[in-house]
């Protein structure tokens, strides 16, 4: 069992970038299915609407590539045992999706630290 008597509670909210970015794309897969299957727009208007969709993506994807940085800055900071490697996942979002990496990243920051959403705390206590 790790010590951590000394370890602070991680209270940054950069693992926020890493939801967005997860959360924003699946929202673009179902826009995409519902305007190819139930609206049936025309094809300049769906695709302008991909566009500006992409746009706001590409947006979250640079927000969670800094959010890996300074999340694991807070990490270290607070003296807790993991440390996540930022760029690596930073170099993995290069060669994948970075909604991918994003999504491996909250699945390991919730095991690890936890993840705080709505006044509460989701994941390992201190």
């Amino acid at each position: 069992m790790p010590d951590t008597t000394q370890a602070e509670e991680v209270r940054s909210n950069w693992w926020m970038a890493h939801a967005a970015a997860v959360v924003w794309l699946l929202l673009l897969y179902a826009l995409i299915l519902v305007q190819a299957f139930v609206l049936g727009v025309s094809q300049a208007a769906a695709l302008l609407a991909v566009q500006g969709w992409l746009f706001v993506y590409l947006i979250f994807s640079i927000a969670a590539l800094f959010g890996f940085y300074y999340d694991a800055v807070e990490i270290a900071d607070a003296g807790r045992d993991w440390e996540p490697y930022w760029w690596l996942y930073i170099a993995a979002s290069f060669v994948c999706t970075p909604s991918f990496t994003s999504f491996v990243y909250l699945v390991q920051r919730g095991r690890h630290i936890g993840i705080y959403a709505f006044g509460r705390k989701f994941g390992p206590t201190v």
